[in-house]
């Protein structure tokens, strides 16, 4: 959040927290160039492309860091843009976008199911003039989201939740109050995390639809699943080995989760059996395989790590852990990871950094009228609650 505030405040932008809410206001004057420090820092820096684009007529964005899972180019946000009006130049590890008029509308097919670029894409097209037609958007919850924060503000979007988004663009956009989506992929972490130590959780504030295909997961492996509202009970014993034997293809929504796949790897390494897990997007997804191997896992079919976050989340959880060690050392001792938990847990999660960095993003930079004010409520409750 404090690189999101950052990046924010040295284009310009007007924002400020307020308690449990993030404010913004419309900046009078915008900079196009965001530095490269900040843009190397997180991927969400490819966010403010078509924002900055749209206001100052020019952006020039160092291309984004902080992703290790392989490749991920930015070529459909480029070309939607581009076919928008966008002049794109390409300048070594930055790119240049500029813009001699508006934007204009388009009907553009997206070459697969991009969460980024459809976000992109959303945003220039409520600025551009005209009518936009987006084919083959992605059709993640998050898109849904932003989809209620735009309409909020004042824009004029219709297909929500199908492939096929129609933006008639040029409308003013003003202040609103929003209240970003929960995390799924978290609520999926805390999930994953009791799988693996057993005992029983409580994981509320987060639809359980939103994370359908993990929790079926789990269920499939023998831990008990129950649902009440937007409330989530998980129990296992761990004296009783989970089900292996998954068979297991990440890819785009509505199907198991990108995300998702590492945890559910975690998962499946203290199950009896061998199982597979494919992911048909991210080249890199299973490259910490090595770190499972240090622990003593063994197979080539599962290749994953039980990553630093999740190593976080285990402690946060009070777990008891014989042994932690730093997966990315270059000298990574030999050794299994034990632990239990033997308590229980509510945990509530409100809101996904991701959204409210993204809506943060497009209300300080896209809303043009400077008697607008946004307000983003983003309750971050990590605390686990024992009883």
């Amino acid at each position: 959040m404090d690189t999101s505030l950052a990046l924010l405040d040295a284009v310009g932008a007007r924002v400020r927290r307020c308690g449990a809410d993030l404010c913004t206001r419309p900046a009078d004057r915008l900079c196009g160039d965001i530095p490269e420090h900040l843009a190397g820092a997180m991927r969400s820096s490819v966010f403010y492309l078509a924002p900055l684009l749209c206001r100052v007529g020019y952006v020039r964005l160092p291309l984004p860091g902080g992703c290790r899972l392989g490749p991920r180019p930015v070529d459909i946000h480029l070309a939607g843009l581009a076919a928008m009006g966008a002049e794109v130049e390409l300048e070594g590890i930055a790119v240049t976008l500029r813009r001699t008029g508006p934007l204009h509308g388009v009907d553009f097919t997206l070459r697969l199911p991009s969460v980024g670029a459809t976000m992109t894409l959303l945003m220039a097209a409520c600025c551009a003039a005209g009518q936009t037609v987006l084919r083959g958007a992605a059709q993640e919850p998050e898109i849904g989201d932003m989809i209620a924060f735009l309409s909020a503000c004042g824009a004029d979007i219709q297909g929500a939740g199908t492939p096929v988004l129609t933006v008639q663009g040029g409308r003013p956009l003003g202040g609103a109050f929003h209240r970003p989506l929960p995390d799924r992929i978290a609520a999926a972490t805390y999930a994953a995390a009791l799988a693996c130590a057993g005992g029983q959780i409580e994981i509320a504030g987060c639809d359980p639809a939103s994370y359908d295909s993990f929790l079926r997961f789990l269920a499939g492996t023998g831990v008990q699943v129950s649902r009440v509202g937007d409330c989530v009970r998980l129990a296992r014993d761990p004296a009783v080995p989970l089900r292996g034997g998954a068979h297991l293809r990440a890819d785009a929504w509505p199907a198991f989760a990108t995300d998702t796949a590492p945890l559910a790897a975690a998962v499946l390494l203290t199950a009896a059996g061998a199982s597979e897990i494919y992911d048909s997007l991210f080249a890199n997804r299973f490259a910490c395989a090595a770190g499972f191997a240090a622990m003593g896992a063994t197979g080539a079919g599962i290749a994953t790590v039980l990553s630093q976050w999740v190593n976080f989340l285990l402690m946060l959880l009070r777990m008891h852990i014989n042994k932690i060690y730093n997966y990315n050392s270059a000298n990574i001792p030999q050794s299994k990871l034990s632990c239990n938990l033997d308590s229980r847990f509510t945990i509530d999660l409100h809101n996904s950094f991701f959204q409210i960095f993204t809506a943060a993003v497009t209300a300080a930079v896209n809303v043009n009228n400077s008697h607008s004010f946004c307000i983003i409520n983003y309750q971050i409750t990590a605390a686990a609650q024992v009883y």
